[in-house]
């Protein structure tokens, strides 16, 4: 209003694309985490925490990793082995969040978040016995798919409070890699996020860079940036929302 010199928004849009727009990203995994975290905060049993990961060397096609990982963990509780172990450790569910990475050494380093939510609280003895299973069983899905694992493939715990299940869950596309963004040039290149990548390519102009991004854009578009095992939600009370509706 240029006679009350005076600003303001209007008919403002949002492109609620959860993977290549760092302002969407960082409201859309708040809104997420906001979604889950009373139901997990009251949840009466145990709430596992996992990180999946696979062996991976510079050069590697980011797609080809991502499929293998997104295999080996869809059938983690697959077959009669499977079902028991789900059966005896009160497994109801689990949800999954993508997370990717880059480095100049190893190349893409996509991995898997997830949350095993069981109905009761687990013993040690049950707690060993799901993390043999889930070890094994991905190790060996990962080699069916044609990949490989190193020695830090799974680890499971129990956490020491529910906030910091949801911290590190939903760690990935948050506020602080927005703040990140304000460091030009001075971050260590070990391993950087792909709007890091993007951020870096705006400053410095590599090219590499916006290659990395449209590489990781095109393998990503489409996913969900958490995802839930059928029938999950329904039991945790949690409304099925789009992106868009969630932002709305």
């Amino acid at each position: 209003d240029p006679v009350a010199d005076r600003l303001y928004r209007k008919n403002l849009m949002s492109c609620n694309l959860v993977w290549s727009c760092p302002v969407c990203s960082a409201r859309i995994t708040g809104k997420r985490r906001a979604e889950l975290s009373e139901v997990i905060g009251n949840w009466q049993g145990s709430v596992l925490m996992g990180a999946f990961t696979v062996g991976h060397h510079a050069g590697d096609e980011l797609a080809i990793t991502k499929k293998i990982i997104d295999g080996a963990c869809r059938s983690l509780f697959s077959g009669h082995a499977g079902q028991a172990v789900k059966r005896e450790t009160g497994i109801v569910g689990t949800i999954q969040a993508n997370e990717v990475t880059w480095s100049p050494e190893n190349g893409w380093h996509p991995h898997r978040h997830v949350l095993f939510v069981a109905d009761r609280v687990l013993t040690k003895a049950e707690l060993a016995r799901f993390t043999e299973h889930v070890t094994g069983r991905f190790r060996g899905l990962v080699e069916k798919h044609h990949g490989y694992t190193g020695d830090k493939a799974v680890h499971v715990t129990v956490g020491k409070d529910r906030k910091e299940l949801l911290d590190y869950f939903f760690k990935w596309g948050v506020a602080d890699e927005l703040l990140a963004f304000q460091v030009k040039g001075s971050r260590d290149e070990k391993h950087l996020t792909p709007f890091e990548l993007a951020d870096r390519f705006g400053a410095l102009g590599n090219h590499r860079d916006r290659l990395l991004f449209r590489e990781y854009i095109t393998v990503f578009r489409g996913s969900r940036r958490a995802s839930y095992s059928r029938g999950l939600k329904a039991l945790l009370g949690i409304a099925d929302k789009t992106d868009q509706a969630l932002l709305a």
